[in-house]
């Protein structure tokens, strides 16, 4: 299969061919179809402002949907043949089922972006009618689910992430379903444009300048790619 893969830190992703990996226990084997792109790679990737670095020879991506291809050794791991939101081979416990009737690159925007900004509200606790200010929008494309924000003023305010975010930062694997059935029924809209796999650096390096205007996902069809 070919895969982006990390050579140091700070450097472009070498495309690079590797072996399709053997699910283990409790694992999913998955043909990827679409993987979308945030700026959480461009930081993880370019380093000097997280204190996370990516492993050398790792294959980035958190955005990833595909179909399951074989299931790893486990009593009760079911579901061959449906989509799932996953990267390569993965825990079964770390993906969420995609419905029928959601596109791949839709599912991939809305992974990341979408349950993020739904974690957001549900945290929040807001009230139907509530007064709320909204940072740092910016690139989640879809939108708080079944809700409007207003444009940021202008200005920056600096938030100390890792310190000053508690529980999960993008949501879990129930807030991603409860997404995806948010979107099947109508209630979000996914901006995104898509690009070839083989454009990967050029999409992080747009990101890097702000030249994407919402969400980028690259389209890998049915092909062995994992990102």
């Amino acid at each position: 299969m070919k895969a982006a893969v990390v050579s140091e830190t700070g450097a472009k992703l070498e495309i690079r061919d590797r072996p399709v990996p053997e699910p283990g226990p409790g694992q999913v084997l998955v043909r990827m179809l679409a993987s979308g792109l945030c700026h959480t790679d461009v930081h993880l990737l370019q380093g000097g402002d997280w204190p996370l670095r990516p492993r050398p020879s790792s294959i980035p991506g958190h955005e990833g949907v595909g179909v399951v291809e074989a299931l790893g050794p486990a009593p009760r791991c079911t579901g061959l043949g449906s989509a799932w939101r996953s990267a390569g081979s993965a825990r079964r416990a770390g993906t969420a089922s995609v419905p029928d009737e959601q596109s791949a690159v839709d599912a991939a925007a809305l992974t990341c972006a979408g349950t993020t900004a739904f974690r957001a509200v549900k945290a929040s606790r807001l009230a139907s009618g509530e007064l709320v200010a909204v940072f740092g929008v910016g690139g989640l494309g879809p939108g708080p689910p079944g809700g409007r924000v207003a444009r940021p003023a202008r200005g920056a305010l600096t938030v100390p992430l890792f310190d000053a975010v508690t529980g999960s930062i993008a949501g879990t694997r129930r807030d991603t379903a409860d997404v995806f059935a948010l979107h099947a029924a109508g209630r979000t809209c996914v901006a995104a444009e898509t690009r070839e796999p083989e454009e990967v650096n050029t999409c992080l390096a747009e990101l890097r300048a702000g030249e994407i205007p919402a969400r980028v996902v690259l389209d890998l069809g049915a092909s062995l790619w994992t990102l």
